[in-house]
């Protein structure tokens, strides 16, 4: 009998019945130079990684495009760096550019030496693609997935924080990421304690966020409470001034260095504080300012109010 002829562009029957079964080792396309094109995700889970290459548990960040709910993606060398030194923060993966790694090995060794696993090397396109338009350019070569920090309980962090003389911050819904990132930047400058927002009109973290901190979000607690007011309420029992930021106030910013257990209440652009968080301040105070200008971007103003306080206490 004649053996059935080969289709010069198809397989043979013999062959094709071959490829139904189970193949061994999963097979890397070739690319233009001769280099084997690195294995996806479903084929790495199928052969032995290696640790040197960053393939393996750490999963590349082109495959971690949606986040679970108690995750986040962290980006920027200062975010990311204060993440790693951060016992608190949980890292899933961490992807980088070869020149970032090489930059990881000459100036934070240690670090990186630490890691329960190594970097992903990636290009640079690739962590571009999961970034926000905005922000696709300032990576800086890092990104790292990462749980989300826990919240602290108001009454439990005043148990175990509270000090004689202190500066909170509260944030009257205000939504904007990257004012929350630069208050938590100006917070830990001026040495705030604490920040103190809403759980239904605050966000939660964000790379945006957590990249406009850079890396103050690690170390600046961000209580989160039910009620802004009944939280007021609360802190004046723990011997707190509250002080509501408002143009329309009349006390004198200066003054707040006289007190030594001061809460700062900042309401969102626009809308400012809302009635009952005015009605439960201890005194409205306003920044002066000339005419010419309207107002202040919420961000600015904290770093206004806590420059205030920090350069009051030193002169006193």
């Amino acid at each position: 009998m004649r053996k059935p002829a080969r289709h010069p562009n198809g397989p043979s029957r013999k062959s094709s019945r071959k490829s139904d079964k189970p193949q061994g080792k999963p097979r890397r396309e070739l690319t233009k130079d001769g280099s084997r094109r690195p294995l996806s995700a479903t084929a790495r889970t199928t052969g032995k990684a290696s640790a040197r290459s960053g393939q393996g548990r750490n999963q590349p960040i082109e495959t971690r495009a949606h986040l679970p709910a108690d995750q986040v993606m962290i980006y920027g060398r200062h975010p990311v760096l204060a993440a790693l030194n951060n016992p608190k923060r949980r890292m899933k993966s961490l992807s980088v550019t070869a020149e970032t790694l090489a930059w990881l090995k000459d100036e934070h060794s240690t670090v990186l030496e630490s890691l329960a696993q190594p970097p992903y090397v990636s290009k640079r396109e690739s962590l571009e693609e999961n970034l926000p338009p905005q922000d696709k350019h300032v990576h800086q070569g890092i990104v790292m997935i990462a749980n989300r920090l826990e919240a602290p309980q108001l009454e439990d962090w005043m148990d175990t924080h509270a000090q004689d003389q202190m500066v909170v911050l509260m944030l009257d819904q205000i939504t904007d990421t990257r004012n929350i990132g630069a208050i938590m930047r100006s917070a830990l400058a001026f040495g705030a304690s604490a920040i103190i927002a809403t759980d239904r009109h605050a966000p939660e973290e964000t790379g945006a966020m957590l990249r406009a901190a850079s890396g103050a979000a690690e170390q600046m607690p961000l209580i989160r409470v039910v009620n802004l007011s009944r939280s007021i309420g609360v802190l004046q029992d723990y011997g707190f001034f509250v002080a509501g930021l408002d143009a329309r106030g009349d006390g004198d910013i200066a003054s707040l260095a006289s007190q030594d257990r001061l809460a700062i209440v900042l309401g969102s652009e626009g809308s400012g504080l809302r009635h009952l968080t005015r009605e439960k301040a201890d005194r409205l105070i306003q920044i002066p300012m000339e005419d010419a200008a309207e107002s202040l971007n919420v961000s600015n103003a904290a770093a206004v109010a806590l420059y205030a306080v920090y350069a009051g206490r030193k002169q006193a």
